[in-house]
């Protein structure tokens, strides 16, 4: 969650760490990971350095320790939810609790039908789609490795054009450095996400091999570069407008982006804390 900065705070600046200090972060997660991230949070990035985030540095809430603290009502501009699938009931209710009248909410889970969920709680119109081809994974101690630099597509669900708010927000992205890109049809680009996660993650891992290993393996990118047609006739039957997309291209950009991935892991739970240190 993204909350309002301090009236105090001086005008926005193209400089990554004045961006990082404008913002206010909430952290939402439970179990484990909330002792981790108690304790504060270690990157390493696709460069080879480490970075260390301290915890006082954003506020944390426990998703499974009770009602949300009135003071954090209505208190965020925006909500990113990265969580998994069966989170998404309990990180709705709670954006609905603590984002703002004029804020929104964007999910960049994998899977489909996520959006509905959120739209039960906040309504459609604070809604957006979103996906994302950064690559991380979190080790036993922790540490979040982001592997693979990538782009970060958000949309509105009906294709409209970004409101002043959201423009600010795909700002606040592109100074952080995570590539965003607003799209006219982020049901496309979910579905996309959809079809080469069918492709990449059971085969990676079955065999127990980086994202790149597909290409190395003869047998095994045939089998994957199947499955992601089989996804992209389900796709096509469901009604998504996937255009002229030449599916064996798409896939070996992909994978070649992420090669040194383990995507399998849990790469994408812990996405949530890149995203949150990229906006610190």
């Amino acid at each position: 969650m993204i909350r309002r900065p301090p009236r105090s705070t001086p005008k926005p600046s193209s400089a990554a760490s004045d961006v990082y200090k404008r913002q206010e972060l909430v952290c939402i997660s439970r179990g484990r990971t909330v002792e981790i991230l108690r304790s504060g949070l270690t990157i390493f990035t696709p460069e080879g350095t480490v970075e260390m985030i301290p915890g006082d540095r954003y506020s944390l809430i426990d998703s499974e320790g009770g009602p949300v603290n009135e003071s954090m009502y209505n208190s965020c501009d925006v909500a990113i939810i990265a969580g998994k699938a069966d989170s998404t009931s309990v990180l709705s209710s709670i954006a609905e609790d603590i984002v703002s009248d004029r804020g929104f909410v964007v999910s960049i889970q994998n899977g489909i039908g996520n959006a509905g969920i959120i739209a039960s709680r906040v309504g459609w119109e604070r809604v957006v789609g979103g996906s994302t081809t950064h690559s991380a994974w979190r080790d036993s101690d922790g540490g979040v490795h982001w592997t693979g630099r990538g782009s970060f597509s958000i949309g509105s669900m009906d294709g409209s054009d970004p409101s002043p708010i959201e423009s600010e927000f795909v700002s606040l992205l592109h100074e952080s450095g995570l590539n965003p890109v607003w799209s006219s049809d982020i049901n496309k680009e979910i579905w996309s996400k959809l079809m080469v996660n069918v492709a990449i993650n059971p085969i990676c891992a079955i065999a127990g091999i980086r994202n790149g290993g597909l290409l190395e393996i003869p047998e095994l990118w045939s089998q994957s570069l199947e499955a992601m047609r089989e996804a992209e006739s389900v796709a096509r039957a469901s009604g998504v407008d996937l255009g002229a997309m030449d599916i064996e291209d798409y896939l070996k950009k992909v994978v070649t982006a992420t090669a040194v991935s383990y995507t399998h892991l849990r790469a994408h739970e812990t996405l949530r804390y890149l995203v949150c240190r990229l906006l610190l």
